[in-house]
């Protein structure tokens, strides 16, 4: 008896299938026939959902941006020891030499007074000015470029007490504290854009849902004599749900069209200003990662609303009924 009931088992599973895989092929049908239909306010919906993706994909990428050029500053981070004014060029040495055989200690350079004085003088434009000073007012300088990570936690902050109670230092000035500042900046930046990213997705949701719910007010009739005649909620929910994910996925793509067009708009500025500080830093725009995750989630959060919105809709029929 097992044996003769084996092959039609065989059977059925593929005829099963088969119906299964026709049934999409038409609920996608439907969906872009009812999207042609309706073209106005989709387009209108797909405008909505990309521009309000738009903002929190912009943060993401203004974010990128901000987190390289911390990174940028923070890869070999100095330290500028002024010197007091009545220390010669001997005990600047002396002391640049015994900062040189510190292992956390990359490079140090030694400004002298004097080249100091005629560069301030070149920036200044005030020659005639420092000319006619008796004296260079001027200390000699050490710059002390620091290890990768020597200026991190509480071993960074031992070694900034070290620089500045060393002899003969009047005064030392840190650019690692900007760049802590900077990276403060970032971490708000970031936690601001996942908050906006958080809203936003709702917003979208409810963009999705509500453009559903015309849909399906608009088929109503049908819907409710196809349940008449015994349709699923899974069949009738299914074309609405692709509509969604489409509506999503296509904002999505508005999205990123807006954000890479402005980051390429603003590229070559960027790269102007950054000559001038004689930095090489370029934008960074969107990354491969984040185009895959901005589609899937547009595709996503149109299928949710969608999901809701449908719910929605059967649960009222269903109470109606008095199901």
């Amino acid at each position: 008896m097992n044996d003769h009931h084996r092959p039609a088992a065989r059977r059925t599973k593929p005829s099963a299938y088969r119906a299964w895989l026709r049934q999409h092929r038409d609920s996608i049908r439907d969906t872009f026939t009812n999207l042609r239909s309706n073209r106005s306010a989709v387009i209108l919906s797909v405008l909505v959902i990309g521009f309000t993706l738009s903002l929190p994909l912009g943060l993401h990428v203004l974010q990128n941006n901000f987190l390289n050029v911390v990174v940028g500053l923070g890869s070999q981070p100095q330290a500028s020891l002024f010197l007091e004014t009545n220390a010669n060029r001997d005990e600047a040495e002396a002391l640049a030499n015994s900062l040189s055989s510190d292992a956390r200690i990359d490079e140090v350079r030694i400004i002298d007074k004097s080249t100091a004085l005629a560069e301030f003088a070149e920036a200044s434009n005030m020659r005639e000015v420092i000319a006619s000073l008796a004296e260079n007012p001027l200390p000699y300088t050490i710059v002390v470029t620091v290890g990768a990570g020597e200026f991190e936690g509480e071993k960074g902050m031992r070694l900034q007490r070290e620089l500045e109670e060393l002899p003969h230092v009047a005064h030392a000035q840190f650019d690692i504290t900007w760049i802590r500042r900077l990276g403060a900046i970032a971490d708000v930046a970031a936690r601001t854009a996942a908050v906006f990213a958080v809203i936003l997705s709702i917003g979208v949701v409810l963009i999705t849902g509500n453009t559903i719910r015309v849909g399906i007010h608009g088929r109503r009739d049908e819907i409710e004599v196809a349940k008449l005649c015994g349709a699923t909620d899974a069949f009738v929910r299914r074309p609405f749900l692709y509509s969604g994910a489409v509506q999503g996925l296509f904002g999505a793509v508005v999205a990123l069209t807006v954000v890479a067009g402005a980051v390429a708009s603003l590229s070559g500025p960027s790269a102007r200003l950054a000559a001038l500080y004689g930095s090489d830093l370029q934008l960074i725009n969107i990354s491969i990662f984040s185009i895959l995750t901005v589609l899937v989630s547009g595709a996503a959060l149109g299928l949710i609303g969608a999901w809701i919105a449908v719910a929605i809709y059967l649960r009222q029929i269903d109470l109606t009924r008095g199901v």
